[in-house]
C-alpha cells in the first residue's frame, strides 16, 4: 500500500492549470534555461528552444493549495518529491517563497448571494482565490465591490484566520489558487518549469500570462562520479523506481520526473520538460528508459506507433542510450465487473481461476491481453532501432503466471505492491548495467529484499524454449 499512496501523492505534479481562458490567446510550456533583462529562454516543445518577452504587464503566478500554507512561517513551501518516489522523504527539495509581510489573501465573488449562501457555513470555503506576499485593503463583500480581501493567519483543524479589518473568519481553501506577485528577477534557471500565454510572434513569444511550476534542482542530488539514469513511465515505474535505486546503489544515479508521465499522448507535450536542460554537462543522462501502454489502451495502432515515433525521435537527440520498457500484462481478473475493494488480491476462489483464463484476439480497453498486442505494435516498429535494447517486463510477469505471480494474475489491479514489485525494478537494474557497460550481474543484492526484507526469488524475462509466439 505505500506505493499507492507515494503514486497518488505524485499525480498532483502533472502541471498547473493555464491562467487565462481565452481561447484566442497561444500558449507554450518548457523548462527555463536562461533569463535576461526582458525575456527567459525556455526550452520548449520539440526541445526547441523559445524566447519568451516578459514585459510590465506580463503577469506572473505558482499555483498552490491550503497544503502548500507553512503555517508556522506563514508562507509558501513547496515539496518536491526527489525526482519520482523514494523511502526517504529527507532527500525531498523544499522551496520556499519568503512573505515578510505575511500572506494576504483576495477572492472575488460573482454575486452577493453567492458570498451570503457560503458565509451560512463554518468554515467560509474558498476557491479560485489568490495569495499575496504583501499588504492590500481588507475588505468584506459588498453591493459595489465583490472582493474579499485580508490577512491569514494560523487556523485549527485544518482552517486558516481571515482577519478582515478588525473582524475574522475562519476559511479553508479549496482546490488550486494562485501566488502572485512574481517579476523577471525571481525567475530561476533549471528549477522552473513555465507554461505561457499570450501571443506567438516569428521572433519572440509575447507572454501575458505566465505560470511557474517547481521541479526542483535534479543535479543538486546527483553524484558527478556516476552515470545518470532517466525513468520515464507511468505509475508501475514509480512503484519499482525505489527498488531500482536500491540495485543500482553505487552505480548510478536514477531519476524519475515527479509525476506519473501516463499516456503516449502526455509523453507528446510533456516530454521537453521531464528531460530537463540535458545540454548542461552535469544535466545530462547516460540512460533512459521508456514507456507508456496501460494508458492507452483506446488508442488505435496508428495513434500508438505516432506516439512511440514521437519518443524516439525527442530522445534519440539526448545522446542517452534508450531502452524501451514493455508495457506489463493486464490481469485476468479484469474479465470479470469491477470489484469495489482489495482489486490487488485474487476475486475468485483458485478453483474457479480457470473461468476467467482467457484473452481477446484484439481487445480495446483494460482488458488481459491489450498489453500484448500493444508490445507487439512496439516491437513492429523497435525493429528499425537496433540501438534501443529492450526490457520485456510482460515476459517477465508473463513467464511466472504460475509461480510467483499467480496471485497477481487473477486479480484485477495492474499494479504491483510489496514484494511483487522487486523483479520489475532489478530486471531494468541489469538492462541498464549492460547499457552502462557493466555485467548485468553487478546488481546490488539487497535489493532483493525489497521494503519489507522479504527475500524474493531471482525471476527472468527470457522467453521460455518452448513459448508459443501468440502467448497470451
Amino acid at each position: 500500500m505505500r506505493y499507492l499512496l507515494i503514486i497518488a501523492s505524485l499525480l498532483v505534479l502533472a502541471g498547473p492549470d493555464t491562467l487565462a481562458d481565452e481561447k484566442s490567446l497561444d500558449k507554450v510550456s518548457g523548462v527555463i534555461k536562461a533569463v535576461g533583462t526582458d525575456h527567459i529562454m525556455i526550452q520548449g516543445p520539440g526541445l526547441l528552444d523559445r524566447k519568451l518577452m516578459i514585459g510590465e504587464t506580463s503577469r506572473i503566478a505558482l499555483p498552490v493549495t491550503q497544503e502548500d500554507i507553512d503555517t508556522a512561517k506563514m508562507l509558501i513551501s513547496k515539496r518536491i518529491p526527489f525526482s519520482g518516489p523514494d523511502w526517504d522523504s529527507s532527500k525531498d527539495e523544499k522551496v520556499e517563497f519568503p512573505a515578510p509581510e505575511g500572506l494576504w489573501l483576495s477572492c472575488e465573488f460573482r454575486n452577493m448571494s453567492e458570498y451570503e449562501k457560503l458565509t451560512k457555513s463554518t468554515p467560509l470555503v474558498l476557491q479560485d482565490y489568490e495569495l499575496l506576499r504583501k499588504a492590500i485593503d481588507s475588505h468584506i463583500p459588498d453591493a459595489s465591490n465583490m472582493q474579499l480581501a485580508g490577512k491569514l493567519f494560523p487556523g485549527e483543524k485544518g482552517t486558516l484566520r481571515l482577519k478582515v479589518g478588525e473582524s475574522e473568519l475562519e476559511v479553508a481553501l479549496k482546490g488550486k489558487g494562485r501566488l502572485t506577485g512574481f517579476s523577471l528577477k525571481d525567475l530561476k534557471p533549471f528549477i522552473y518549469d513555465v507554461f505561457a500565454s499570450g501571443k506567438d510572434n516569428a521572433e519572440a513569444f509575447e507572454v501575458k500570462e505566465l505560470l511557474l511550476e517547481a521541479v526542483g534542482d535534479q543535479a543538486r542530488q546527483r553524484d558527478p562520479k556516476l552515470p545518470s539514469v532517466l525513468v520515464i513511465g507511468d505509475s508501475i515505474s514509480l512503484g519499482y523506481t525505489p527498488i531500482l535505486r536500491q540495485a543500482l546503489k553505487g552505480k548510478a544515479n536514477v531519476f524519475h520526473p515527479p509525476t506519473n508521465c501516463g499516456s503516449g499522448s502526455m509523453h507528446k507535450d510533456n516530454l521537453h520538460r521531464w528531460l530537463g536542460v540535458f545540454t548542461e554537462s552535469d544535466r545530462k543522462w547516460d540512460v533512459i528508459t521508456f514507456n507508456f501502454g496501460h494508458w492507452d489502451s483506446k488508442d488505435s495502432k496508428e495513434e500508438y506507433l505516432k506516439n512511440l515515433q514521437n519518443d524516439i525521435d525527442l530522445l534519440t537527440k539526448t545522446g542517452a542510450k534508450l531502452i524501451w520498457v514493455t508495457t506489463t500484462p493486464v490481469n485476468y481478473g479484469n474479465n470479470l465487473p469491477p470489484v469495489k475493494k482489495d482489486a490487488h488480491l485474487p476475486i475468485l476462489s483458485e478453483k474457479d481461476w480457470p473461468s476467467i483464463e482467457h484473452t481477446e484476439e484484439n481487445p480495446v480497453g483494460n482488458l488481459p491481453g491489450r498489453s500484448r498486442l500493444t508490445n507487439t505494435w512496439a516491437a513492429e516498429l523497435l525493429t528499425k532501432y537496433p540501438e534501443i535494447a529492450v526490457c520485456d517486463q510482460w515476459q517477465l510477469v508473463k513467464n511466472n503466471e504460475k509461480g510467483f505471480y499467480r496471485d497477481w494474475w487473477h486479480a484485477q489491479d495492474i499494479h504491483f505492491f510489496g514484494r511483487n514489485i522487486v523483479p520489475a525494478g532489478r530486471e531494468l537494474a541489469r538492462k541498464i548495467l549492460e547499457a552502462l557497460g557493466h555485467s548485468g550481474e553487478e546488481i546490488n543484492p539487497m535489493s532483493v529484499h525489497g521494503e519489507f526484507g522479504i527475500k524474493v526469488p531471482e525471476l527472468s524475462s527470457e522467453k521460455p524454449v518452448n513459448a508459443p509466439v501468440n502467448a497470451k
